[in-house]
Protein backbone atom coordinates (compact mmCIF):
# COMPACT_ATOMS: atom_id res chain seq x y z
CA UNK A 1 0.00 0.00 0.00
CA UNK A 2 1.42 3.34 -1.04
CA UNK A 3 1.75 6.28 1.30
CA UNK A 4 -1.09 8.82 1.16
CA UNK A 5 -0.43 12.43 2.16
CA UNK A 6 -3.55 14.48 2.70
CA UNK A 7 -3.75 17.98 4.16
CA UNK A 8 -4.83 16.44 7.46
CA UNK A 9 -1.76 14.19 7.57
CA UNK A 10 0.63 17.02 6.71
CA UNK A 11 -1.06 19.31 9.23
CA UNK A 12 -0.53 16.75 11.97
CA UNK A 13 3.10 16.24 10.96
CA UNK A 14 3.56 19.97 11.38
CA UNK A 15 1.44 20.43 14.48
CA UNK A 16 2.26 17.31 16.49
CA UNK A 17 5.84 16.71 15.38
CA UNK A 18 6.97 20.19 14.38
CA UNK A 19 8.07 18.98 10.95
CA UNK A 20 9.12 21.57 8.37
CA UNK A 21 10.25 19.07 5.73
CA UNK A 22 7.97 16.31 4.42
CA UNK A 23 9.56 13.25 2.81
CA UNK A 24 7.26 11.38 0.43
CA UNK A 25 7.86 7.68 -0.22
CA UNK A 26 8.22 6.31 -3.77
CA UNK A 27 4.76 6.05 -5.33
CA UNK A 28 3.18 8.25 -2.64
CA UNK A 29 -0.13 9.94 -3.46
CA UNK A 30 -0.13 13.61 -2.43
CA UNK A 31 -3.43 15.46 -2.60
CA UNK A 32 -3.78 18.92 -4.12
CA UNK A 33 -4.88 20.29 -0.72
CA UNK A 34 -1.75 18.84 0.92
CA UNK A 35 0.51 20.50 -1.62
CA UNK A 36 -1.27 23.85 -1.19
CA UNK A 37 -0.97 23.60 2.60
CA UNK A 38 2.77 22.81 2.34
CA UNK A 39 3.27 25.88 0.15
CA UNK A 40 1.14 28.11 2.37
CA UNK A 41 3.03 27.06 5.51
CA UNK A 42 6.39 27.41 3.71
CA UNK A 43 7.28 23.79 4.31
CA UNK A 44 9.52 21.68 2.09
CA UNK A 45 8.25 18.65 0.19
CA UNK A 46 10.81 16.07 -0.98
CA UNK A 47 9.35 13.45 -3.29
CA UNK A 48 11.36 10.27 -3.75
CA UNK A 49 10.06 9.78 -7.33
CA UNK A 50 11.37 13.17 -8.45
CA UNK A 51 14.87 12.74 -7.10
CA UNK A 52 17.57 12.06 -9.69
CA UNK A 53 18.06 8.35 -10.15
CA UNK A 54 21.72 7.20 -10.03
CA UNK A 55 23.18 5.15 -12.87
CA UNK A 56 26.28 2.98 -13.22
CA UNK A 57 28.00 0.68 -10.78
CA UNK A 58 27.51 3.07 -7.82
CA UNK A 59 23.71 3.09 -8.16
CA UNK A 60 23.12 0.47 -5.49
CA UNK A 61 25.45 2.16 -3.02
CA UNK A 62 23.88 5.56 -3.63
CA UNK A 63 20.40 4.18 -3.23
CA UNK A 64 21.35 2.50 0.04
CA UNK A 65 22.89 5.72 1.32
CA UNK A 66 19.80 7.76 0.39
CA UNK A 67 17.55 5.27 2.13
CA UNK A 68 19.65 5.51 5.27
CA UNK A 69 19.47 9.32 5.30
CA UNK A 70 15.72 9.61 4.59
CA UNK A 71 13.80 10.09 7.84
CA UNK A 72 11.25 7.36 8.58
CA UNK A 73 7.63 8.12 7.78
CA UNK A 74 5.20 8.15 10.69
CA UNK A 75 2.76 5.51 9.52
CA UNK A 76 0.60 5.98 12.60
CA UNK A 77 -1.01 9.09 11.11
CA UNK A 78 -1.47 8.10 7.48
CA UNK A 79 -4.89 7.17 6.09
CA UNK A 80 -5.79 3.55 5.44
CA UNK A 81 -7.51 2.23 2.35
CA UNK A 82 -11.27 2.07 2.38
CA UNK A 83 -12.61 -1.04 0.67
CA UNK A 84 -15.97 0.52 -0.15
CA UNK A 85 -14.28 3.22 -2.25
CA UNK A 86 -13.21 6.73 -1.42
CA UNK A 87 -13.89 7.45 2.27
CA UNK A 88 -16.28 10.22 3.17
CA UNK A 89 -14.36 11.16 6.33
CA UNK A 90 -10.82 10.87 7.65
CA UNK A 91 -9.52 10.85 11.19
CA UNK A 92 -7.21 13.89 11.28
CA UNK A 93 -5.09 12.33 14.04
CA UNK A 94 -4.64 8.75 12.82
CA UNK A 95 -5.58 8.87 9.13
CA UNK A 96 -8.28 6.23 9.60
CA UNK A 97 -11.04 6.41 6.98
CA UNK A 98 -14.78 6.32 7.69
CA UNK A 99 -17.77 5.82 5.42
CA UNK A 100 -19.98 7.47 8.07
CA UNK A 101 -19.11 10.01 10.77
CA UNK A 102 -18.81 8.35 14.20
CA UNK A 103 -21.00 10.03 16.82
CA UNK A 104 -18.06 10.57 19.18
CA UNK A 105 -16.21 12.58 16.53
CA UNK A 106 -16.76 15.96 14.92
CA UNK A 107 -15.39 18.06 12.06
CA UNK A 108 -12.05 19.78 12.44
CA UNK A 109 -11.94 21.11 8.87
CA UNK A 110 -13.89 19.82 5.90
CA UNK A 111 -14.09 16.04 6.06
CA UNK A 112 -11.34 15.80 8.67
CA UNK A 113 -12.65 14.42 11.95
CA UNK A 114 -11.32 14.50 15.50
CA UNK A 115 -12.70 13.30 18.85
CA UNK A 116 -15.04 15.80 20.49
CA UNK A 117 -12.51 16.01 23.34
CA UNK A 118 -9.86 17.45 20.99
CA UNK A 119 -8.38 20.72 22.38
CA UNK A 120 -9.37 22.71 19.29
CA UNK A 121 -12.97 21.53 19.57
CA UNK A 122 -12.93 22.46 23.26
CA UNK A 123 -11.70 25.93 22.27
CA UNK A 124 -14.57 26.31 19.80
CA UNK A 125 -17.02 25.34 22.52
CA UNK A 126 -15.55 27.96 24.86
CA UNK A 127 -15.86 30.60 22.14
CA UNK A 128 -19.47 29.56 21.51
CA UNK A 129 -20.25 29.91 25.22
CA UNK A 130 -18.56 33.32 25.37
CA UNK A 131 -20.63 34.55 22.43
CA UNK A 132 -23.80 33.31 24.11
CA UNK A 133 -22.97 35.15 27.33
CA UNK A 134 -22.16 38.38 25.47
CA UNK A 135 -25.52 38.19 23.70
CA UNK A 136 -27.32 37.51 26.98
CA UNK A 137 -25.91 40.67 28.57
CA UNK A 138 -26.46 42.72 25.42
CA UNK A 139 -30.14 41.74 25.37
CA UNK A 140 -30.59 42.88 28.97
CA UNK A 141 -28.75 46.11 28.20
CA UNK A 142 -31.00 46.73 25.21
CA UNK A 143 -34.11 46.17 27.30
CA UNK A 144 -32.86 48.80 29.76
CA UNK A 145 -32.05 51.32 27.03
CA UNK A 146 -28.27 51.17 27.55
CA UNK A 147 -27.46 51.86 23.91
CA UNK A 148 -23.72 52.44 24.29
CA UNK A 149 -23.29 49.22 26.24
CA UNK A 150 -25.19 47.35 23.53
CA UNK A 151 -22.92 48.79 20.86
CA UNK A 152 -19.73 47.95 22.76
CA UNK A 153 -20.93 44.42 23.52
CA UNK A 154 -21.90 43.95 19.88
CA UNK A 155 -18.35 44.91 18.91
CA UNK A 156 -16.98 42.35 21.38
CA UNK A 157 -19.33 39.74 19.91
CA UNK A 158 -18.02 40.45 16.42
CA UNK A 159 -14.46 40.13 17.67
CA UNK A 160 -15.16 36.74 19.26
CA UNK A 161 -16.69 35.56 15.98
CA UNK A 162 -13.63 36.83 14.09
CA UNK A 163 -11.41 34.69 16.33
CA UNK A 164 -13.58 31.63 15.69
CA UNK A 165 -13.61 32.27 11.93
CA UNK A 166 -9.84 32.67 11.80
CA UNK A 167 -9.37 29.37 13.65
CA UNK A 168 -11.89 27.36 11.61
CA UNK A 169 -10.63 28.74 8.28
CA UNK A 170 -6.99 28.35 9.37
CA UNK A 171 -6.51 32.00 8.39
CA UNK A 172 -4.71 34.90 10.10
CA UNK A 173 -6.68 36.95 12.60
CA UNK A 174 -7.60 40.06 10.61
CA UNK A 175 -9.37 42.25 13.19
CA UNK A 176 -7.02 43.81 15.76
CA UNK A 177 -8.91 46.77 17.24
CA UNK A 178 -11.48 47.00 20.02
CA UNK A 179 -13.14 50.06 21.56
CA UNK A 180 -11.19 52.18 19.09
CA UNK A 181 -7.83 50.88 20.34
CA UNK A 182 -5.25 48.65 18.71
CA UNK A 183 -3.48 45.84 20.57
CA UNK A 184 -0.73 48.07 21.97
CA UNK A 185 -3.23 50.64 23.27
CA UNK A 186 -5.46 48.00 24.86
CA UNK A 187 -2.49 46.58 26.72
CA UNK A 188 -1.22 50.01 27.80
CA UNK A 189 -4.59 51.24 29.07
CA UNK A 190 -5.52 48.02 30.89
CA UNK A 191 -2.14 47.82 32.63
CA UNK A 192 -1.93 51.51 33.56
CA UNK A 193 -5.51 52.58 34.38
CA UNK A 194 -4.43 55.26 36.85
CA UNK A 195 -2.43 57.04 34.20
CA UNK A 196 -4.75 56.35 31.26
CA UNK A 197 -8.21 56.38 32.87
CA UNK A 198 -7.72 58.27 36.11
CA UNK A 199 -8.49 55.32 38.38
CA UNK A 200 -6.45 52.58 40.01
CA UNK A 201 -7.01 48.89 39.28
CA UNK A 202 -10.51 47.62 40.08
CA UNK A 203 -10.96 45.03 42.81
CA UNK A 204 -14.31 43.36 42.01
CA UNK A 205 -16.67 43.23 44.99
CA UNK A 206 -20.38 42.84 45.65
CA UNK A 207 -20.65 46.63 45.44
CA UNK A 208 -20.42 46.49 41.65
CA UNK A 209 -23.50 47.29 39.59
CA UNK A 210 -25.00 44.47 37.57
CA UNK A 211 -23.27 45.92 34.51
CA UNK A 212 -19.90 45.95 36.28
CA UNK A 213 -20.43 42.41 37.54
CA UNK A 214 -21.46 41.22 34.07
CA UNK A 215 -18.41 42.80 32.46
CA UNK A 216 -16.14 41.26 35.09
CA UNK A 217 -17.67 37.86 34.38
CA UNK A 218 -17.14 38.31 30.65
CA UNK A 219 -13.54 39.35 31.32
CA UNK A 220 -12.96 36.11 33.21
CA UNK A 221 -14.73 34.11 30.49
CA UNK A 222 -12.46 35.63 27.83
CA UNK A 223 -9.46 34.62 29.92
CA UNK A 224 -10.76 31.06 30.07
CA UNK A 225 -11.05 31.02 26.27
CA UNK A 226 -7.47 32.29 26.03
CA UNK A 227 -6.29 29.40 28.21
CA UNK A 228 -8.22 26.95 26.03
CA UNK A 229 -6.46 28.40 22.97
CA UNK A 230 -3.09 27.98 24.67
CA UNK A 231 -3.95 24.37 25.44
CA UNK A 232 -4.94 23.81 21.80
CA UNK A 233 -1.96 25.43 20.12
CA UNK A 234 1.09 25.17 22.40
CA UNK A 235 3.41 22.24 21.77
CA UNK A 236 5.64 20.45 24.31
CA UNK A 237 8.74 22.13 22.88
CA UNK A 238 7.31 25.54 23.81
CA UNK A 239 6.43 26.66 20.28
CA UNK A 240 2.95 27.88 19.40
CA UNK A 241 0.99 27.52 16.17
CA UNK A 242 -1.55 30.35 16.64
CA UNK A 243 -0.02 33.13 18.68
CA UNK A 244 -2.26 35.60 16.82
CA UNK A 245 -5.40 34.02 18.31
CA UNK A 246 -3.97 33.77 21.82
CA UNK A 247 -2.82 37.40 21.68
CA UNK A 248 -6.23 38.51 20.38
CA UNK A 249 -8.05 36.73 23.19
CA UNK A 250 -5.72 38.30 25.74
CA UNK A 251 -6.56 41.75 24.38
CA UNK A 252 -10.24 40.88 24.44
CA UNK A 253 -10.15 40.24 28.17
CA UNK A 254 -8.29 43.55 28.55
CA UNK A 255 -11.08 45.29 26.62
CA UNK A 256 -13.74 43.89 28.98
CA UNK A 257 -11.65 45.19 31.89
CA UNK A 258 -11.50 48.64 30.31
CA UNK A 259 -15.28 48.53 29.89
CA UNK A 260 -15.55 48.12 33.66
CA UNK A 261 -13.88 51.53 34.01
CA UNK A 262 -16.30 52.95 31.45
CA UNK A 263 -19.17 51.68 33.60
CA UNK A 264 -17.77 53.42 36.69
CA UNK A 265 -17.51 56.65 34.68
CA UNK A 266 -21.17 56.50 33.65
CA UNK A 267 -20.69 55.59 30.00
CA UNK A 268 -23.29 52.84 30.15
CA UNK A 269 -26.15 54.63 31.92
CA UNK A 270 -29.63 54.14 30.40
CA UNK A 271 -30.70 56.79 27.90
CA UNK A 272 -32.65 59.64 29.48
CA UNK A 273 -36.24 60.20 28.29
CA UNK A 274 -36.24 62.47 25.27
CA UNK A 275 -32.57 61.86 24.50
CA UNK A 276 -30.90 59.57 22.02
CA UNK A 277 -29.28 56.50 23.49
Amino acid sequence: MHQILTEAVVRQMRFREGKKTIYAEPGAFITKEAREYIRAMRMTLIEADTQKKPSGQNAAAQAAGAAAQTPPVNRAIRPIEHKAGSPRFTNALTGEAYAEKPEQMTHLRGTQLVPKTHPVIRLRGKLDSLEAKIIQQAVRAREEGRGQLVRDLDEMLGFARAVLTAEVMDAPMAQNTLLGMDEAALRRVSQNPQQELGRGHILPTVQLSWVGAALNSLRADAREVELAAADAFFRPDGSCERTDLIRSLNRMSSAFYIMMFYELDGRYEPAQPGKDD
